[in-house]
């Protein structure tokens, strides 16, 4: 415990000094634990701090509890506070204690090379298949997604479901997997180097986070034109898809309801062109990389301005 306070001490000299170096006009920090140090760091220091939280706290319950008391103490001295969603904005307007405006609503950026990082080298043949990405964790729900394909397009033996990620759930969703009696149909790959290209080898991206911040992968899947299933979880889906028009929202995390989601759009594939279609413009026109560094150009300008009013723009 006084290693801990110890280490802890000398990372906020260490960030202390560093900003008395530097004299930067503004900070930003990503990640609470960071975030906290950020704010403790420069207590009786004129420099704006900017924090930005990633996971929505209405599912997140994996923050140690003194981490999330002093986030609730300290995030009222930011400057700002950037979440990705309007959903998650409302929530935690409340840890500014009556400073609600300073909360700010920026999402994610598409990479600028999506359509080249997508063009793998060795290319993956496009056909019916169900895809989900990212970690093996149980915020992910992955064995719904196993389950809600087996409801789903069990009886379509074209079809087949991959889902790429590491995680210590590896087994267990192995077990899972092979319980379905659909052998190769459902498969875990691991990790991959080219996620943009398997994903836009697929015809359906399937998600069922129980929580998110803002999901990459479904952002991703939009960008590249293949259709989204996704859980209506707090936060994420709901906005990037707009209220359910460029995705499927499913309101029940139930794998009958999942799985009818999927079916629907395995049996049409007129539906299926067009949902990606319409998502991938809607995604490339709201969350390109210059939209979104406007946003924050112009989120660091009026932070500029606020601490030195007679500052030239």
């Amino acid at each position: 415990m006084a290693s801990r306070l110890m280490s802890t001490i000398g990372k906020l000299l260490a960030i202390r000094q560093l900003i008395e170096q530097e004299r930067p006009n503004a900070i930003v920090s990503f990640l609470t634990n960071s975030n906290c140090l950020a704010l403790l760091s420069t207590v009786s220091m004129n420099v704006p701090v900017v924090v930005c939280e990633r996971v929505d706290p209405a599912g997140s319950v994996e923050l140690p509890l003194g981490l999330r008391v002093l986030r609730r103490l300290l995030y009222p001295r930011a400057a700002r506070l950037i979440v990705q969603t309007t959903a998650t904005r409302d929530r935690v307007g409340r840890w500014m204690m009556g400073r609600g405006e300073r909360v700010a609503v920026i999402g994610n950026p598409l990479p600028k090379d999506i359509d080249a990082l997508s063009a793998a080298t060795e290319p993956v043949a496009r056909g019916p298949r169900v895809i989900m990405m990212g970690r093996l964790v149980p915020q992910k729900r992955f064995d719904l997604g196993i389950r809600a394909f087996e409801s789903g397009l069990k009886d379509l033996p074209d079809w087949s479901l991959h889902i790429w990620g590491e995680g210590p759930l590896h087994e267990s969703l192995l077990a899972e997997a092979r319980a379905t009696g659909l052998g190769e149909r459902v498969r875990l790959h691991g990790r991959t180097s080219r996620p943009f290209a398997e994903i836009a080898a697929s015809e359906i991206l399937l998600l069922t986070s129980a929580y998110e911040g803002f999901p990459n992968v479904m952002l991703e899947a939009m960008a590249l034109g293949i259709p989204c299933v996704s859980v209506d979880c707090p936060a994420g889906p709901r906005e990037l898809s707009k209220g359910g028009q460029f995705a499927e929202l499913v309101p029940q995390a139930a794998a009958a309801a999942l799985g009818a989601a999927l079916r629907g759009l395995a049996l049409d594939p007129e539906r299926r062109s067009r949902l990606g279609s319409a998502g991938r413009t809607y995604v490339r026109q709201t969350f390109s990389s210059l939209v979104i560094l406007d946003q924050w150009e112009q989120l660091l300008r009026g932070i500029r301005l606020e601490a030195n009013p007679h500052v030239s723009q």
